[in-house]
């Protein structure tokens, strides 16, 4: 049977969750029209048994994997590949789709032509009842429109879902052994694309307040260079780009990038050194990308945030060590 979604779960030591994520997407009324990677991306715990299970009783859409471990974008990689599904749509594995939701997206996502297709998403955490839900209040929900048309709210993976072939015409192939490699693929099928669908279904349940997510504190302090790494390579893709039809997207979508890059700045100790390094890294973007730069001063309260940084010589940075418990993280 011909597929309309391709699903890629990067599944890297998720025993724990797998089964909330597998169960939604099984009891779906479509299973048959999901292909449904499940790619365990070199984890120790039994991540492949629990997925092989649901492969055994659904052999036309699950389809398990076990790999050397190469990092999230090989997860992405890997199920681009293979993809037959006329969409492509990310679910990290300790993440889930809501199945009535999925059910109703499928309906519509089987009737439009859209390159990109945007869902709500609800944020979730691990430890309470708390539910967020992210819809996009400024848009027109079930109206084909094109992008450079209208304005665009910024968007990340979990609203996400791309046609597959545009995905194949760009040969798109995520960064490996780097965290937050979403951002790419949240960026760069907008040089290309041309039309968008937002679809009023909240399908993506991102969970939030689980220990070693690559968003907690502690992560974005260790992995800082990593995340400067993602972040140059969407700048590079911005300047090579700047004339495309989605450039004033792609600007803001990178721009917010920086932000989150300033942010982690403010995460360090308030060391004379880490005052440096912000510092000449800001300076080192102002020359390089002045695009960049001043696109990060227009992104609502934390760009208000970076511009008075900036004007106070960036001495606004020891007022940190007033704050009992640092500078706050974000989600």
């Amino acid at each position: 049977m011909e597929k309309l979604l391709t699903i890629s779960i990067a599944a890297y030591n998720v025993q724990n969750y797998i089964d909330e994520a597998l169960d939604k997407l099984t009891n779906s009324k479509y299973i048959d029209q999901l292909e449904i990677f499940i790619v365990d991306d070199g984890g120790q715990d039994d991540t492949l048994k629990i997925a092989q299970k649901y492969a055994d009783r659904f052999p036309n859409s699950i389809i398990p994997v076990h790999k050397e471990n190469g990092g999230y974008g090989s997860t992405v990689n890997y199920s681009l590949s293979k993809a037959t599904g006329h969409y492509f749509k990310l679910l990290d594995g300790d993440d889930w789709f809501h199945t009535d939701h999925l059910d109703a997206w499928l309906e519509d996502l089987a009737n439009t032509k859209a390159d990109v297709v945007v869902t709500n998403f609800v944020k979730f955490y691990d430890d309470s009842n708390v539910e967020i839900l992210k819809e996009y209040p400024d848009v027109e929900y079930g109206k084909l429109q094109r992008i450079q048309e209208m304005p665009m709210p910024l968007l990340g993976m979990w609203s996400l879902s791309y046609r597959t072939d545009l995905l194949h015409q760009i040969k798109l192939t995520l960064p490996e052994q780097l965290l937050y490699t979403d951002q790419i693929f949240a960026t760069y099928p907008f040089a290309v694309a041309k039309t968008i669908e937002f679809m009023n279904h909240s399908v993506y349940y991102y969970r939030l307040g689980r220990d070693g997510q690559s968003v907690s504190r502690e992560s974005r302090i260790k992995n800082i260079q990593q995340n400067i790494t993602v972040f140059e390579q969407l700048l590079c893709f911005y300047e090579a780009h700047k004339t495309s039809q989605n450039a004033s997207y792609i600007l803001r979508r990178v721009s917010i990038s920086y932000v989150n890059i300033f942010k982690t700045f403010l995460l360090l100790p308030t060391t004379k050194a880490n005052l440096s390094a912000l510092k000449d890294y800001d300076n080192r973007i102002k020359k390089d990308s002045y695009d960049i730069y001043q696109g990060a001063c227009e992104l609502g309260k934390a760009g208000k945030m970076i511009n008075l940084f900036r004007k106070s010589y960036y001495n606004l940075f020891w007022l940190i060590k007033l704050l009992p418990k640092g500078f706050p993280n974000w989600e």
